[in-house]
């Protein structure tokens, strides 16, 4: 029994030293841990102000370009300059509706003249107008109003024939107008346009 008491000292004795040495760092080395710590305490005047310099220089923040409020941390730096989208006139497909001018219509056979060109319901071609064009489709011809939709955006317009250029009516027979291309021979051209009065439907 003695002997084995002896032999178990003997064993823990050989051990704490060996844990010790592995335990204790080498002096001069730093752990992963650790982090240089430093008091501002005892520091005034200029030594406080290099003091709060440095450690602003180690704070995280000042790695990025941006700051928490979207700024830029460099006060020298450029602006960023953000990328302007030119807005589109809501008002342009009015305008180009607008801007249609009817010599005749024929509610009757729902058709319209505007120029030389004939159109009726139905009819679906493409209009121009301050250089954008749009594709439009003739819905209805009456004798007070002709309905347009653009094909694009599905949207209304209607266009008001509270008047007519002297010397036109709204029962004027289109077939007899000069110079008027007749349905049979449709013309596919874009249609180019000048101002006129126009009211959106409701």
């Amino acid at each position: 029994m003695d002997t084995q008491i002896i032999t178990i000292l003997t064993v823990f004795a050989m051990a704490a030293p060996v844990a010790w040495a592995v335990d204790k760092p080498e002096e001069g080395v730093s752990t992963p841990n650790e982090f240089a710590e430093q008091s501002s305490r005892g520091l005034i005047g200029e030594q406080k102000t290099a003091w709060i310099t440095k450690m602003r220089t180690q704070l995280p923040i000042a790695q990025r370009d941006i700051g928490p409020f979207g700024m830029a941390q460099d006060t020298d730096a450029k602006p960023i300059e953000r990328k302007q989208v030119k807005k589109r006139k809501p008002g342009a497909f009015l305008e180009a509706i607008a801007a249609i001018k009817v010599n005749a219509v024929l509610p009757s056979e729902k058709k319209f003249i505007t120029g030389s060109r004939e159109f009726k319901a139905g009819d679906r071609f493409p209009i121009i107008r301050a250089q954008r064009q749009f594709n439009i489709e003739i819905v209805s011809v009456q004798s007070g109003s002709i309905l347009f939709k653009n094909v694009d955006t599905k949207k209304l317009v209607r266009r008001n024939l509270n008047t007519l250029p002297q010397g036109m009516t709204r029962n004027a027979g289109l077939q007899s107008v000069p110079g008027v291309v007749p349905l049979n021979r449709k013309d596919t051209t874009p249609l180019n346009l000048d101002h006129n009065d126009v009211q959106p439907l409701e």
